[in-house]
């Protein structure tokens, strides 16, 4: 089964075997070329869709009338570390599988964080290639806890918003069959 709670993964990295070789052990590489084969891939374009998503670092849950907080943390924040270790918890996957690209695209990449007073309980990772104005959205992970409560909307728009204010115009996602319905929703086309 592919891994749950993830809308989408490093899709930079590239599936098949000659880049899996002497990462993965075989198991494993088979197993990432047949889920591969289930992604899909779409798109988020302000010029389809020119939706005004507003800032919000302080969000009401309507669902559950608790709140929770977003915010854009850098890889020298104390809180980066507390991301890796709810991704590391939320995913079904190890994050050493992409461990020396997760350290590349760190420092490039845009993470997003939702806490309610105790603990992280959501994170999204975008990376903006900001000369032809055009990102992906790497990840997004939401508690178990959270989740179907607006909260993986709330990162994607969050994302949008700072992409709007970059003058990125459009964002790319990979991602499994089963979390297209809720991308759609946010306005992402494709197959």
């Amino acid at each position: 089964a592919p891994p749950s709670g993830v809308l989408a993964i490093l899709s930079r990295i590239a599936i098949n075997s000659s880049s899996l070789a002497g990462i993965l052990s075989t198991e494993t590489a088979g197993w990432f070329l047949n889920w591969a084969n289930n992604y899909h891939r779409l798109y988020w374009s302000q010029f389809i869709q020119e939706k005004q998503h507003k800032l919000k670092y302080r969000s009401d849950n309507q669902k559950t009338n608790k709140k929770y907080s977003i915010m854009r943390v850098s890889y020298k924040n104390s809180l980066y570390q507390k991301e890796l270790n709810f991704l590391q918890n939320s995913l079904t996957y190890s994050l050493d599988y992409y461990n020396a690209d997760w350290k590349q695209l760190h420092e490039k990449s845009w993470h997003f964080i939702a806490t309610d007073i105790h603990k992280i309980i959501g994170c999204a990772v975008f990376m903006p290639n900001e000369n032809s104005k055009i990102g992906e959205l790497i990840l997004i992970a939401v508690d178990e806890n959270w989740r179907r409560k607006g909260l993986g909307k709330e990162l994607i728009n969050e994302i949008i918003t700072h992409s709007k204010y970059k003058s990125i115009s459009k964002i790319y996602c990979s991602s499994f069959a089963e979390h297209v319905p809720f991308l759609r929703k946010m306005d992402f086309k494709g197959n």
